[in-house]
């Protein structure tokens, strides 16, 4: 019986030992994740915006023609020069236009005293009349002569007008500071009329013309933000929206969004091809997720799987603004781990363990 009591006394002391263990032993290990399993909620700002592209076009722009048909005596700048706004760029011969502007002015010297010798013998023929020495018919004569000399001194002052503007024209100057996108003369060329002689540029200002889907064109706002970068060009630029053309284009249902580009330092070139972003909204600094990583079945409120104390738990979010790729949340802390859903065979209580760092 002793005996007996002994056996008994190893058993209990046997399950006590090997059964904890046992359990113990039944207990899942915890799931080791990846980087690319995981995502941390972060403070951020959030800005939604829509990519565009187009090209760099200049806002202040002008073509030069001839006034005149002239040999071109000097031309002074070169394609690619910058200029001064009243600079000149071509000198015509002017020797013609000269002797012109001479002529006129010798005609309108002669229709002058015309006219004042008309002036005088009215003068003289009202004094007549007054003492009845003349008709009133006679008297009418003068007056008419008086007003034909009188239209013939108006219409050679315009005559000399004209050919002094068309000698201002043998001196083709800037209509303001840009550079010479084109030139078209060379020295000793005869130049005709109408014929284009330069392409003047400014470049301290451009405009980005881009083309904005129809889905976003109610989200475009005049006084924007703008990003923009060009190729072989490291360099972020910023510009705003200025105007929004209200018809669609024919055929694709987009509209034209035109940005003003400060372009001070001249690193942009008019005709290069754009891309970037038009800002339309952005919101306060606030806990955001990435859209992947928020769970959500139709008509449920959306939720996530976070880490927490070694083990996935289930939890709601309420989403506040978004952008293409990140949400606000409200029922997350900045710091927090989220187990992304494509992560398979992992559940609320699920042990986990995070990456190292």
């Amino acid at each position: 019986m002793p005996r007996l009591k002994q056996i008994i006394t190893l058993i209990v002391l046997w399950s006590g030992m090997v059964l904890p263990a046992m359990a113990a032993s039944t207990e899942a290990a915890p799931r080791q994740l990846s980087s690319s399993d995981v995502v941390q909620a972060r403070q951020q700002a959030l800005t939604q915006t829509v990519a565009v592209n187009g090209l760099l076009e200049a806002v202040q722009s002008a073509v030069l023609y001839a006034q005149v048909e002239a040999v071109a005596k000097q031309v002074r700048v070169q394609t690619g020069e910058t200029v001064k706004a009243g600079q000149p760029l071509v000198v015509f011969e002017a020797r013609e236009l000269q002797e012109k502007v001479r002529e006129q002015q010798a005609l309108l010297a002669t229709t002058e005293a015309r006219w004042q010798l008309a002036q005088q013998k009215l003068l003289k023929q009202q004094e007549l009349y007054q003492r009845q020495f003349i008709s009133h018919l006679a008297l009418e004569e003068f007056q008419a002569e008086l007003a034909v000399q009188r239209a013939q001194r108006q219409a050679q002052r315009a005559q000399l007008q004209r050919a002094q503007q068309e000698l201002s024209y043998a001196e083709v100057k800037a209509p303001f500071a840009g550079v010479i996108a084109e030139r078209h003369i060379e020295i000793g060329q005869l130049a005709a009329r109408n014929s284009k002689l330069f392409h003047v540029v400014n470049l301290d200002r451009l405009q980005w013309k881009v083309t904005v889907p129809a889905q976003h064109i109610a989200g475009v706002k005049v006084g924007q933000h703008a990003e923009l970068r060009v190729e072989g060009d490291s360099r972020r630029y910023q510009g705003q929206v200025e105007r929004i053309n209200p018809v669609a284009i024919a055929g694709n249902r987009s509209f034209q969004v035109y940005v003003a580009v400060e372009n001070r330092h001249h690193h942009l070139r008019v005709g290069q091809l754009a891309r970037g972003e038009l800002v339309l909204a952005q919101a306060a600094p606030a806990v955001v997720l990435p859209l992947s990583a928020i769970r959500q079945r139709q008509g449920e409120q959306g939720w996530v799987l976070r880490v927490r104390q070694g083990k996935a738990e289930k939890q709601a979010v309420k989403l506040g603004f978004a952008n293409q790729q990140w949400v606000q949340v409200e029922g997350m802390a900045a710091g927090e781990w989220v187990i992304l859903p494509q992560v398979l065979g992992i559940e609320s209580a699920t042990p986990v363990r995070l990456p190292q760092p």
